[in-house]
């Protein structure tokens, strides 16, 4: 499918206008309001990556929008998504024991623990448990994060990158 642009109401196309990876885009656009975009959610199963039927991933991700996208698009793969803004409020998910098959997490999150951190208290008590890693400083982490059940995606991103990751880290 080709990407969605917006035009505005002069006709000519917004720099801002983005693909929308993952859903059906409609764009409406009345004289003189500018353009709105609202992505529609495709068909449960739809995409060509396969679904994953009872996978949960546990969401870490500070910024409200980009968690947002990303837990909708990943359950259009399948997934079962547990999302949270705040390492503190993943640790306490991740040991109530809610069958957790993979963590996403940024690396600066609030919450007294970052990224890093936060996986290694979660694979104290699980540790098989596959991690990617997003970063907007990939540098930054100087060999950490590249075990075998370990990947890292930088920003920015399409959530079909990361839903491709979480499909290897699983076996799937």
């Amino acid at each position: 499918m080709p990407p969605a642009t917006g035009h505005a109401a002069s006709g000519r196309r917004s720099p801002t206008d983005q693909p929308v990876p993952q859903s059906t885009n409609k764009v409406n656009t009345l004289r003189g309001s500018g353009t709105r975009r609202r992505g529609l959610p495709c068909r449960r199963g739809s995409s060509t990556g396969g679904t994953m039927p009872g996978r949960k991933i546990l969401i870490v991700e500070d910024e409200f929008l980009i968690r947002l996208t990303l837990a909708e698009a990943l359950a259009d793969e399948g997934f079962d998504v547990i999302e949270t803004g705040a390492s503190d409020e993943a640790l306490t998910k991740l040991q109530a024991g809610n069958g957790i098959d993979l963590l996403l997490t940024d690396i600066q999150i609030p919450g007294g623990l970052d990224g890093m951190e936060l996986a290694h208290r979660a694979r104290e008590r699980h540790p098989d448990l596959p991690v990617i890693f997003v970063t907007g400083r990939p540098d930054s982490m100087a060999g950490a994060g590249r075990g075998p059940r370990d990947a890292i995606i930088s920003k920015p991103y399409l959530p079909s990158e990361v839903a491709a990751a979480a499909r290897r880290l699983l076996g799937d």
